[in-house]
């Protein structure tokens, strides 16, 4: 890339059609903050996000449909898990996530969600970090608890899920004594919440910029 190469040509070397982990799908949730309130703009921007290291359909659909979760997960007031899963399977592009949130809709609470896969896979970890979040939409240490539950590559599903999560509840639902625990160096929480300020400052100045348009 640096040398000037095509960067979507070079994305899809790195594997056979390219890569469909969930790479993108872990960095997206800013994408869902910053254009919550237009969800078109979401999906759009979440794809455009994924493609410069992800270029596999289904890594794509995973970012786009992370962002949307997150996207909702701060509009809805009310939280409806039905029409939370609902949204999401209509906005899927790509059969292998509408179908699987076609089946996420019809569980219930209690039932096992590991069938959707705890793997480095986008299709095979993103609806089961989207269900961690749906089935305790208020309550952070639930979220990452599930996620944990799951097994395999706990830290991803705990990422996503608590991406979801976070955009709902904002700092005040994580409990301080894990806020407090966390690393504080180079890149550490002071950074981590700086870096949020800044994101919630970006998103007010562009609704405003849009209100007076």
């Amino acid at each position: 890339m640096i040398s000037g190469g095509n960067r979507k040509e070079l994305a899809q070397t790195i594997f056979p059609g390219g890569s469909l982990g969930n790479g993108a799908v872990m960095r997206v949730a800013p994408v869902g903050l910053t254009f919550y309130d237009d969800l078109d703009s979401v999906a759009k921007q979440a794809e455009l996000s994924a493609i410069p290291t992800h270029t596999h359909p289904l890594a794509i659909d995973g970012a786009r449909l992370m962002a949307l979760a997150v996207a909702l997960a701060v509009r809805e007031h009310r939280f409806v898990r039905e029409n939370f899963l609902k949204e999401l399977m209509n906005r899927g592009q790509t059969e292998e996530f509408q179908w699987q949130l076609s089946i996420a809709m019809q569980l219930k609470p209690d039932d096992i969600i590991s069938n959707f896969g705890n793997g480095l896979e986008a299709h095979r970890s993103v609806v089961t970090a989207i269900l961690c979040f749906a089935y305790s939409p208020n309550r952070y240490p639930e979220v990452i608890s599930r996620a944990i539950g799951q097994g395999n590559d706990t830290d991803t599903l705990a990422a996503m899920a608590g991406a979801i999560s976070g955009a709902r509840l904002g700092i005040a639902g994580i409990p301080s004594h894990l806020v407090e625990s966390l690393e504080n160096k180079q890149k550490g929480r002071d950074y981590i919440i700086d870096l949020a300020k800044k994101l919630y400052d970006a998103h007010t100045q562009r609704y405003k910029n849009l209100r007076c348009q």
